[in-house]
């Protein structure tokens, strides 16, 4: 069987899944595979798309056909001594996070529970075991950008987005007066408001 009538089956069997626990009807199935098969869109996506599922429920199903555990990470949230465990470019491109450690295991929320490849990744990544668990791609988002948010306030932030010091003949790119030259004027203008303030 080539891969991808493999996923076809997958999709399927999924769907089928749904379907047996009261969550999809045989039509609205049907309906959302002839989408699929035009757009190429995933199954679940277009399920919520459409207002079948909610992205929770969808999740704790993609949990369950995988085998895997659902966390929801506002009950649970990430800790944040365990996020920073792999780079941030790979996190938000595989749409996986670290989640934290129990039992000598790396907890790792990942989106896409069939994506193989990344899972793959993880455990060549990981300097312990890994486990996966689905999560919502929503609020895994929200925890990718509390993770690694920059703060502009801190030093390490400050320092990475500080603009460069400017050239020192930047004034005279800019057509402007030099520091120096502005000094008489800024005199006269502060002798003036002191005049006005006096007459009144």
């Amino acid at each position: 069987m080539t891969e991808l009538a493999a996923s076809a089956v997958r999709r399927l069997l999924f769907g089928e899944e749904l379907v047996g626990h009261g969550l999809v009807s045989p039509s609205e199935l049907e309906s959302a595979l002839e989408e699929q098969r035009a757009s190429g869109g995933r199954l679940g996506d277009i399920l919520v798309a459409r207002g079948i599922l909610d992205d929770a429920d969808l999740a704790r199903e993609l949990a369950r056909y995988c085998g895997l555990g659902y966390r929801d990470l506002v009950d649970e949230p990430p800790d944040p001594a365990v996020t920073g465990r792999f780079p941030s470019t790979f996190c938000r491109r595989c749409s996986i996070l670290p989640l934290d450690e129990r039992a000598g295991e790396l907890i790792v929320g990942v989106a896409n529970p069939v994506d193989l490849e990344t899972l793959d990744d993880l455990r060549n990544l990981s300097e312990m075991p890994t486990r996966p668990v689905v999560v919502t791609p929503r609020q895994l988002e929200r925890a990718l950008e509390g993770a690694f948010r920059v703060d502009p306030f801190s030093i390490e932030g400050g320092s990475a987005l500080r603009a460069p010091a400017p050239p020192a003949d930047i004034d005279a790119d800019l057509g402007l007066m030099p520091a120096h030259a502005l000094a008489p004027v800024v005199q006269f203008v502060n002798q003036l408001l002191t005049q006005a303030v006096g007459d009144r």
